[in-house]
Order: structure tokens, then C-alpha cells, then sequence
């Protein structure tokens, strides 16, 4: 059976200081027909992520979140399974 929980922890202690270095900065977003820049704000805890993006192309803050057990990390950025956000650095 996959541990699920465990799966989240080692993906915690892998990227969570990586993802904590692009709190404050410009980055882009995708998810279904939107497709920007914007400045992020990013929080972490032992639950996940939560982003607050602010961009000049939207009228509103966007508010993104994702559970550790869901979130792909690479060099540049992070997306999340089964919510189908992507945000990147250029």
C-alpha cells in the first residue's frame, strides 16, 4: 500500500526551501485558459503550499494551494496534480 503521507514528507524535506525562495518574486501561471505573470506570495507548513498570486493581467489575487503528496517540484517551478495549477520562473 503507498503511503501517501510519507510520500508528502519527503517531498517537504527535498523542496521546501527551494519553493520558499521564490516567495516575493515574479513568476509565471497557468491553469485552464489563464496564463500570466504575477508576483507571488507563498507560505508553507506541514500541510503544503498556499500562494497568493498578484498580477497587473488580473483583476483579483489568485489564491493557489497543494497538498505535499500532490505537488511536482523542478528546477524552475511546481504544478499540482488533480487542481492543474503550474507556476514557473522565465
Amino acid at each position: 500500500m503507498i503511503n501517501w503521507k510519507e510520500i508528502g514528507k519527503q517531498i517537504q524535506e527535498k523542496y521546501e526551501s527551494k519553493i520558499n525562495e521564490w516567495n516575493n518574486t515574479v513568476m509565471n501561471y497557468r491553469e485552464g485558459p489563464l496564463n500570466f505573470p504575477g508576483i507571488v506570495e507563498i507560505k508553507t507548513d506541514d500541510w503544503g503550499v498556499r500562494i497568493t498570486l498578484i498580477s497587473e493581467h488580473y483583476d483579483r489575487p489568485i489564491t493557489l494551494s497543494g497538498a505535499w503528496e500532490i505537488l511536482s517540484v523542478s528546477e524552475d517551478g511546481m504544478s499540482a496534480a488533480y487542481v492543474n495549477w503550474h507556476i514557473w520562473a522565465d
